[in-house]
């Protein structure tokens, strides 16, 4: 409860048919599942003009998926998972699915907070992934990366050097060419926004 879980949410509208997929920090609270949206992002200018009435929490530790989350939508591949003759749509290829309902949206000091109430939890058949140095620095990367058109300059170089650390560990610890080709892309997204 005192940490937030990063985790990837398909949100949908049953009608019509809208879907927004995006890597999100959760923390477990009484009413269900917190999410806290950052202002200013396109996240949260979505999440605000649409009112999306279900999610998918898709629970993996591929950082492949929070990759292609966060910067390749489009090649993403989506299942159906029904649940008392409601459908959900969720990530193929997770480890496990918390389908839920929006149940609370509200803002606090410029957040926007999401509640999620789950409906169902349901389990994969694959094995569960392990945690390994190379995921956490791919997730971590991700983060810095999505946070640095947010903050200044000074705030934007340090992210910087955090990934090139980040880079260094991926090196070391994997050597999986998807993995090192997604922190090096990382990478190369932000060394742009340094240089801008």
């Amino acid at each position: 409860m005192n940490t937030f879980s990063e985790a990837i949410v398909v949100f949908f509208h049953t009608r019509p048919n809208t879907v927004l997929t995006v890597p999100l920090g959760l923390k477990l609270v009484d009413e269900g599942l917190k999410a806290r949206i950052y202002p200013s992002t396109k996240v949260r200018r979505v999440l605000e003009s649409e009112r999306f009435d279900k999610c998918c929490v898709c629970i993996t530790m591929n950082p492949l998926l929070f990759y292609k989350a966060t910067l390749y939508r489009e090649h993403l591949k989506y299942k159906v998972i029904r649940v008392d003759n409601e459908e959900y749509l969720c990530l193929r290829r997770c480890d496990a699915y918390v389908l839920c309902r929006v149940a609370k949206r509200y803002t606090s000091h410029q957040f926007l907070y999401l509640v999620f109430k789950p409906i169902k939890l349901a389990y994969s058949r694959r094995r569960p992934s392990v945690i390994t140095r190379a995921t956490l620095a791919v997730l971590e990367a991700l983060i810095c990366l999505t946070k640095m058109p947010y903050v200044d300059m000074a705030t934007r170089k340090r992210y910087l050097n955090t990934m090139h650390m980040l880079m260094e560990i991926v090196k070391r610890c994997t050597s999986s060419r998807a993995i090192r080709t997604a922190m090096q892309d990382i990478l190369q997204r932000a060394q742009k926004l340094v240089v801008e």
